[in-house]
């Protein structure tokens, strides 16, 4: 029989919410996280994880972007590999059944990247609008 130990199981859970207008969207995704350790006196770690931003509709199938992302322990400190980690990311869409997407991210936090581009291309199989 297998059980549910606290010290090997993790839990996420997350609640969204999305405003979509013509023009922009409002968008933000909430949380929490519970990871398990074997520490004596640290047996779990719990984290709050987060997300929100708006996105705006521009000429030409360009859409843009403006994110804030990251997680943080709720407690006083972390555990390594799970440092606190916050971002901004301003983004740039071409495209929505194929798409190339170009963001600049700024980071927040001390273990968070400092500054970069990230560059991704995708394909959507099926859109629901």
């Amino acid at each position: 029989m297998a059980w549910l130990d606290r010290d090997r199981t993790d839990f996420f859970a997350t609640l969204g919410a999305r405003y979509d207008h013509p023009v922009f969207a409002v968008f933000t995704e909430q949380g929490v996280g519970i990871n398990g350790t074997l520490i004596h006196d640290y047996e779990q770690n719990d984290a709050w994880m987060y997300v929100g931003g708006v996105e705006v509709a521009l000429p030409r199938d360009l859409r843009a972007d403006a994110l804030l992302v990251g997680h943080t322990d709720l407690h006083d400190w972390s555990l390594r590999g799970n440092e606190p980690l916050g971002e901004i990311r301003l983004g740039l869409q071409l495209g929505r059944a194929r798409w190339v997407r170009a963001a600049w991210v700024i980071g927040l936090e001390e273990f968070s990247p400092d500054r970069g581009l990230t560059v991704g291309a995708g394909l959507l199989l099926h859109d629901r609008r």
